[in-house]
């Protein structure tokens, strides 16, 4: 059978009938898809912010998993409050794709001098496309490999399916530290396209702490820290897949170095399918932008087939942010 045929095959059957891992993209530069990834980051750098990433996912594939996300989220000091707007698509070549359109409002309020919250709600929604006109399948070839273009037996042409979904979150920070945690597809929404098929929960976990690696006594108020180490880590459940990430920011200057873990390797039983990758990002950050480039290595079995993932991650943060008097968030660009 044609090579191509048997990869657009596979990837049919396992979007029509696999849910037990998970549905949602994965990237490796979690914090430039910042709404993506919890909606209380909406407007948290108390300034405004536009983020854009590109993530080219198992390149070793005829047609590869891209990923784009692009976000706009700020600050409106006179209502303690952040809103935002994500435009969210994952393909797969011309022939299966989602997109989302999705808007976010979270409420800021300060607890103490050194710490304060954001609890943020999300609503999106979401149209996936499976166009399967150009599939063929092994009764439609001879044994010489000869293809007769008989009928297809289940159909033929574009499906497509609209669904709404909702996210809530929070997250609670100091200049140094934070803490949060994000449930997403709340309502559960039906996503099959040929029969029923629920999307699973997906909650997060992430708590990141920033050591400082220059006399802050120096620095001016609102002026950001360009010699900093930070340590982060993710855990991710949905369905029933279990994810852990676990990772480290360089920052010196204009160089921005970042390396990570993901993986759950202290549950044996899920040791074969989450041991997933090293990555590794290299990038630049001056005036308010942050441009990254990461690489995940995969540790997993599909490494042969699949390869390696590329990631690109931008992030434009401007405003001067003078309106708000708390705590800031440490959290890298990136």
């Amino acid at each position: 059978m044609n090579y191509k045929s048997v990869t657009y095959t596979f990837l049919l059957l396992f979007f029509l009938t696999t849910t037990s891992y998970g549905q949602d993209a994965q990237f490796t530069q979690i914090y430039a898809t910042p709404l993506y990834q919890n909606p209380a980051m909406s407007g948290i750098l108390h300034k405004s912010r536009l983020a854009a990433n590109y993530r080219n996912q198992w390149t070793g594939v005829p047609a590869p998993f891209t990923s784009y996300n692009a976000s706009f989220d700020t600050y409106l000091s006179k209502y303690q409050s952040g809103v935002g707007l994500l435009l969210h698509r994952t393909s797969n070549s011309s022939n299966w794709n989602t997109t989302s359109v999705s808007g976010s409002y979270a409420y800021h309020l300060r607890v103490s001098r050194q710490w304060a919250v954001s609890a943020g709600a999300q609503a999106a929604m979401s149209f996936r496309n499976l166009n399967i006109s150009d599939l063929t399948y092994g009764y439609q070839y001879s044994g010489n490999g000869t293809y007769s273009p008989v009928a297809d037996p289940v159909q033929s042409g574009n499906t497509s399916k609209q669904y709404f979904d909702g996210s809530l979150g929070a997250v609670l920070y100091s200049d140094k530290m934070w803490l949060g945690l994000a449930a997403h597809h709340l309502l559960r929404p039906d996503v099959g396209i040929d029969q029923s098929q629920k999307l699973p929960f997906r909650y997060s976990l992430n708590a990141g702490y920033q050591i400082p690696l220059e006399d802050m006594h120096r620095l001016k108020r609102n002026e950001e820290l360009t010699r900093n180490l930070t340590f982060m880590a993710q855990f991710q459940h949905q369905g029933t897949a279990n994810q852990l990430d676990l990772g480290a920011y360089l920052r010196y200057e204009l160089l921005v170095t970042g390396l990570w873990y993901r993986g759950l390797p202290v549950l044996s039983k899920y040791q074969k399918i989450n041991q997933d990758a090293i990555a590794a990002m290299l990038g630049m950050s001056f005036d308010g932008l942050t441009i990254g480039y990461s690489y995940d290595l995969s540790l997993s079995g599909v490494t042969p087939l699949g390869g390696g993932s590329h990631e690109i991650g931008l992030v434009y943060v401007f405003g001067d942010g003078r309106a708000y008097r708390g705590p800031g968030l440490p959290c890298p660009k990136l």
